[in-house]
């Protein structure tokens, strides 16, 4: 996986282990606080990791990548899914599955974008989150600050429930990168 992703990475999860550890883990209001923070921690430090190094993995086995302008695209060749990686002027890795739950999972300057057709959650380096959901007439998004521990607490389900269909589409792509991965034959 390309340095600049995993250094992206690192500094999300090195910001949210020091807001982490800068809660007491006493009160209720407190375990909230930190359930967030653990929860992003679980998110960017080990299950991100794992789902783009399966990715680089596979597609790099699999040989089928072109480069053009810059930018690498790779098709995985089962699983539908894709790796795309803009090496030039711009930081920027993402793992595609195309078909009927398309779904993408993407490293940027920004941060981590996970998202699929009517939702978003990106977890950005700077202590907030946005995030889109659909709503009754409209898509919903906001904007959560997650430094302030009031909104924490304000928006807990909300975040709780942004966290659930972050992890649906995470474990979604690792079921189909680990079928690929067993089907090939192959060590990731």
């Amino acid at each position: 996986m390309r340095t600049e992703a995993v250094d992206l990475l690192k500094r999300i999860s090195s910001r949210y282990g020091e807001a982490l550890e800068s809660v007491p883990a006493v009160g209720l209001r407190n375990m909230a606080i930190r359930g967030v923070y653990e929860r992003i921690l679980v998110i960017t430090d080990s299950t991100a990791k794992n789902l783009f190094n399966k990715a680089y993995c596979l597609a790099k086995n699999e040989e089928n990548c072109v480069r053009s302008d810059g930018t690498e695209y790779c098709s995985i060749g089962c699983g539908n899914l894709g790796l795309i990686d803009i090496s030039e002027n711009s930081l920027g890795l993402s793992i595609a599955k195309y078909g009927n739950n398309a779904s993408s999972i993407k490293i940027s300057g920004e941060g981590l974008f996970v998202s699929s057709k009517d939702f978003y959650l990106l977890i950005k380096s700077d202590l907030s989150i946005a995030i889109r959901l659909p709503g009754k007439d409209q898509l919903k998004e906001m904007n959560i600050d997650l430094s302030d521990h009031e909104a924490i607490i304000d928006n807990n389900s909300l975040i709780k429930y942004v966290f659930r269909k972050a992890d649906r589409i995470i474990g979604k792509m690792l079921e189909a990168e680990n079928y690929c991965i067993k089907q090939r034959m192959i060590a990731c």
